[in-house]
């Protein structure tokens, strides 16, 4: 922007070099008068109806674009450039350069001869900004989840939601890059008014850094516009159903997307150009080496660390609760204890012919899952990168699938799917408590055997729910429990009974066998090999 520019804007308004607050800037007497950025940029926002059809028209096109890209894959939507609002947005900037002088006449609309004058240089600008705030974005996300996970994993508040695994980074990504492009706008609004690239990232940066009061007020801006939004879509994804309805979710997102992003541009685009007039003093150009330096090293160490603390699956888990003495209460105790660390149980049902066996393991050191049972030959695998098996559970952000064997391998965070899906109070997994009253039958040794008895209750305790017009012959478990570190080891189930409207007889000899803590290792399969790209990608961001 040249000087006289900023003379007509009223920002550099006296020949005579002023001292400057903390922030830098310009304090005279002259200048006091003028109207802050932002009171200015919502003067204009609100007063200037052409620069609200040309967001709104940037806006709906962009939100069009990625739209479309979602619908290939919805990490497109997020890695798509913002090729449509940086150049058109530019194209407009010297008539809201002259709406915020107030001149009457300002500068002509003539977005054509603009596009054609600065739109190549914008649109690489679009290209090199937005992979420079995706990548910071996925700094900020990073460092920001890290602890608060970690937090949350001390406290015991596992497993998450599936759905929160997989969308959480999607999410907290695009907050992330949306928030580090209120950084960058000045250098594209310098690249737009004429600057050259070096000279435009240079007052960027020290921008940022030399004026921390002014920053924080740009990304608390970007913030609360970001929060517009995010309230928007995440209505959209309640009248859209499941969040694996993309379609759905991008049709419906899309539109109060656009409706909110428009609504927030409109006030952004005009402060933004307010501010980076008020920029103007030349020593805001230079960038602040030591505080640079040490922004850098304190943003790559936080990376670093979370990043290792995320890859190599580091979290605090949970001491064993104390076993109470009421029976009841100590199986329900042991069952939540067992559930909490890792644990192989073994499912063998007796009853008829040959037996039935499953075996379950669940690996939470690493997060792992593996199942097989002897009727299938099968198994399945799944851990935080990859899921493996003949079903898909999932296919939301999926990176990739491959064949392997005539079954399929999705990149993935599989193992939370799993872990949900086949539960530890599951079909094949140990009775759930909480149907009927145990009593202690055995003591001595570390071992406590209780048992549950009545027909509804353990019915219940094996399958979730109670059988109508039934009458029983025999029903009872036994479940041994080890009272040093309070987690179920093992027992029997006995259930004889007939259902009297259809006449179906049910029949139960079931063995548990468990095994928890640090014996349990669940191993990658070999047909698997090595790691791919994608699954380093899923380790790294659901943690």
């Amino acid at each position: 922007m040249s000087d006289d520019r900023r003379r007509a804007l009223g920002v550099v308004g006296v020949p005579t070099v002023r001292p400057a607050d903390r922030n830098g800037f310009v304090t005279s007497r002259e200048e006091s008068a003028v109207p802050s950025p932002l009171r200015s940029g919502v003067r204009v926002a609100l007063e200037r109806p052409r620069a609200l059809a040309l967001v709104g028209f940037a806006v709906v096109v962009e939100t069009a674009l990625r739209v479309a890209a979602g619908f290939v894959h919805p990490l497109a939507s997020l890695l798509l450039p913002p090729v449509v609002v940086v150049p058109l947005l530019g194209a407009g900037l010297p008539a809201v350069e002259a709406a915020l002088a107030d001149s009457d006449a300002g500068s002509p609309w003539n977005l054509g001869r603009r596009f054609r004058t600065v739109g190549t240089r914008l649109v690489a600008a679009a290209t090199a900004g937005h992979a420079a705030a995706v990548v910071l974005g996925a700094t900020l996300f990073l460092v920001v989840d890290t602890p608060i996970r970690y937090a949350a994993y001390a406290l015991g508040a596992e497993p998450f939601h599936s759905a929160v695994v997989y969308v959480a980074p999607f999410v907290g990504v695009t907050v992330g890059t949306g928030l580090a492009w209120g950084l960058l706008v000045p250098a594209v609004v310098r690249l737009a008014d004429g600057d050259a690239a070096v000279p435009a990232v240079r007052t960027a940066v020290g921008v940022a850094l030399g004026a921390p009061r002014r920053t924080a007020t740009v990304l608390a801006l970007h913030a609360a516009g970001l929060l517009v939004v995010g309230v928007c879509v995440l209505t959209a994804v309640e009248y859209s159903g499941d969040f694996r309805a993309v379609r759905a979710f991008l049709a419906v997102g899309g539109v109060l997307g656009a409706a909110a992003a428009t609504l927030s541009v409109t006030f952004l685009y005009p402060i933004h150009v307010a501010f980076a007039a008020s920029d103007a003093a030349p020593r805001r150009r230079e960038i602040p080496v030591r505080r640079l330096g040490l922004v850098v090293l304190l943003l790559s160490g936080l990376l670093c660390g979370a990043a290792a603390v995320r890859v190599t699956e580091t979290r605090p888990t949970a001491d064993a609760r104390p076993l109470p003495d009421d029976p009841t209460a100590a199986y329900a105790t042991a069952f939540e204890n067992t559930d909490a660390t890792s644990y192989e149980v073994t499912y063998v049902e007796t009853e008829r012919g040959r037996p039935f066996l499953v075996r379950t393991a669940v690996d939470r050191p690493d997060r792992q899952f593996y199942s097989e049972s002897n009727f299938s030959g099968g198994y399945q695998y799944a851990d935080a990168g990859v899921g493996y098996t003949s079903v898909l559970w999932a296919d939301f952000l999926r990176l990739g699938t491959r064949d392997i064997d005539g079954r399929t391998a999705a990149v993935e965070p599989a193992f939370w799917s799993y872990d949900r899906a086949v539960r530890l109070d599951g079909v094949f997994g140990i009775p759930r408590p909480g149907t009927g009253e145990w009593r202690a039958v055995e003591r001595g040794d570390g071992v406590l055997v209780l048992e549950l008895t009545g027909g509804d209750e353990v019915y219940s305790a094996l399958y979730g729910f109670e059988l109508e017009n039934a009458t029983y012959e025999t029903a009872r478990i036994r479940m041994r429990v080890d009272t040093e570190r309070g987690v179920v080891t093992g027992g029997d189930a006995r259930l004889r009974a007939t259902e009297s409207e259809f006449g179906s007889d049910v029949r139960v000899r079931t063995r548990y066998s468990v095994r928890t803590g640090e014996d349990v290792d669940v191993r990658r399969p070999t047909a698997l090999g090595s790691r791919t790209l994608g699954e380093w990608v899923w380790k790294l961001f659901a943690y």
